[in-house]
């Protein structure tokens, strides 16, 4: 009856359990491993996020406006543009300064 031996029985006992606890290790690093790709992920991300142009809203002539009218809403409206485009900048800084 070596099939009902209590030798035998402990030593799958004890190499059982240390299978289970090699995977336990094994899932902990991939737990942590993965953990720390997210952190980086989401660094990357929101450095990324923070560095790109956001749109500024502006006030834009609808329509034509002649010299001496008294401007209306209807004449205006909002506008988005990009910090990073100098050519809407340029228009509009030069438009300001005439009206001075």
């Amino acid at each position: 009856m070596k099939l009902l031996s209590p030798e035998r029985a402990t030593q799958q006992r004890s190499i059982a359990m240390a299978v289970q606890q090699r995977w336990r290790w094994a899932a902990l690093g991939g737990l942590l491993i993965f953990l720390a790709l997210a952190g980086y992920a989401l660094a990357v991300a929101g450095s990324a996020r923070a560095n790109s142009p956001r749109p500024v809203s502006i006030l834009a002539a609808a329509t034509d406006i002649r010299a001496g009218t008294t401007i209306s809403d209807s004449m205006l409206r909002v506008t988005s543009i990009s910090t990073q485009d100098s050519r809407h900048v340029t228009g509009t800084t030069a438009a300001i300064s005439c009206i001075r």
